[in-house]
Order: structure tokens, then sequence, then C-alpha cells
């Protein structure tokens, strides 16, 4: 709780860096941003997919219809690529809020799979937003801290809190959606790995047949064919970076540069070297 009392109304501590050179798919951004009413944004939209969590202060968000909805400390909101909305700060109620950002592409990956997007507002609870000021300090340093080689790592840790913002949200309506972000989160630490699927299941406390089905079932594709897919997610920004296709295979673990390249064009229907504009 300290670290919000050290930011009064007219400061934030924010952190934007840029996968690729990309200032909107490759954003990646996260901080504390505190607003006065003079700071309200209104009929405001932004190309790439940003989300927050009200820690101090009270307002009201509005949809592109006029909806209204009543935010406090503890409110979740979604800001999704292109999608007008307003949101109004109350005057001198101290708005501080937690707030994380990345590239459209990558929240597009997680809302076709239903793990983001639906609803633009929610309500996750005072106490739990606050009780986790660390986490989201230890996430603003990893992203302030990082090299520009080691943002990938950082940007799964983005998509992980976002994620997280919702966890718990509304009491949790559905436990089966609350299991599936949790095991969505804990492969996101372990995609590259061969074993990641394994290392899921061992952290959720359970045998690995059990938790392949239930992933399956509940998810619709195999942890494996998450993994791989998350996998293309980051070749597409690697190759966007400059990284040759061997300088990605081999970061991404494959021992055959060919075999990626086959993998790549079977999900974008395209060569890594065409995608990326560049040589083997």
């Amino acid at each position: 709780m300290e670290h919000i009392k050290n930011l009064c109304p007219d400061e934030s501590d924010t952190i934007y860096r840029y996968l690729g050179g990309d200032a909107q798919n490759g954003i990646l951004s996260c901080g504390y941003m505190a607003k006065s009413a003079r700071k309200s944004q209104s009929q405001f939209s932004i190309p790439y997919y940003s989300c927050f969590i009200l820690l101090e202060g009270t307002g009201e968000y509005l949809d592109e219809n006029g909806n209204r909805v009543r935010l406090v400390p503890g409110s979740v909101v979604q800001r999704l690529p292109d999608v007008i909305h307003t949101t109004r700060v109350d005057e001198g109620s101290g708005w501080l809020e937690f707030y994380v950002s990345f590239g459209r592409s990558f929240y597009q990956a997680l809302q076709s799979v239903g793990l983001l997007g639906g609803v633009p507002t929610s309500e996750n609870g005072r106490s739990r937003a606050c009780l986790r000021i660390s986490e989201y300090d230890a996430l603003l340093k990893r992203m302030k801290q990082a090299a520009d080689g080691e943002l990938y790592p950082v940007l799964a840790d983005a998509q992980a809190m976002a994620l997280s913002f919702f966890a718990g949200a509304d009491n949790e309506k559905e436990s089966g959606q609350a299991w599936v972000k949790e095991a969505c989160r804990i492969l996101d630490k372990y995609y590259l790995e061969k074993e990641a699927a394994r290392l899921t299941a061992a952290e959720l406390s359970m045998g690995y047949e059990n938790f392949r089905k239930q992933f399956t079932r509940r998810f619709g594709i195999s942890p494996g064919a998450y993994c791989l897919e998350r996998k293309m997610r980051t070749a597409e920004m690697m190759l966007l970076s400059g990284q040759s296709v061997k300088q990605v295979a081999g970061n991404l673990g494959y021992s055959d540069a060919y075999i990626f390249s086959k993998q790549f064009k079977k999900y974008a229907n395209e060569t890594p070297s065409r995608f990326g504009g560049h040589t083997f």
C-alpha cells in the first residue's frame, strides 16, 4: 500500500516498450496511472488492447451506446482495440489504476479462445486488488529493466497479468473458466519447454493425462496446440523485429530451422522468410 500512498492524482509511473519497433501491434506497456477529473477520456479508442484495475478513486465507464457502469476500487475495465468508450474520473476521488497494454494480435489470440474480450467491465474486489501491489511492482520493474531481446517473456508475464485481473471477477460464476485461465497462465510460463504440459499438470497437482483431457475438453484445443500457437505468435513478432529465420528457430527451441519453417507456413499460410521480409 506504500506505493499507492506515494502517488498523488497528478503523478504516474509507467513504461512503454515496443516489440520490433512497432508502435501499435508491438506495444508493451504497464504501470500506475493517476488521474484527475480533467484527465477523463471521452469518446476514446486505441488501436491495441489495454485493461486496468482501479486501485483508488471512483468514476464511471460509458460504452459506445451510452450504457453506464459505476467504477469503484476493484473494478476492472478492458479497452478493446478500436472500440469507442468513455472513462470519467470523479473530481477529487484520488483515482489510481494499474494497467497493462499489448498489441492487437496478442489480444486476438487470447480473445479467439474466450480468455479476453466479452463484457468491458467487471468487478475483482478491492481487497484482492490491493493485496497484489507487489505483483504489479514486479511486472513494472521487469518491463523497465528488460533488454529489447528479453521482452518476449515479459510479454507473456503481461498477458498473464491481464488474465489474472479477471480471476475471481464476479465471484467466478464458472469455476471451469477460472481453471482454464490458471492452466493457460502456467502454460504461458513453459510454452517453450518440450514438457510444457507435464510441467503445468504438476503445478496444478494433476496427472498429465487428466490435465490433457480436462484442458482439451474445456478449452477446445490440446495443451500442445495451445503452446504451438503461442510459439507461432512469438515467431511473428521476432520475424518482424528483424531476426533471421534461423535465429527465430533457435530462440524458440527448434534444432532444425526447416521444421520451424514448415510449422510456421502451416500456421501463417506463408513462409517465415516471406513474412519477415528477409532471407533465411
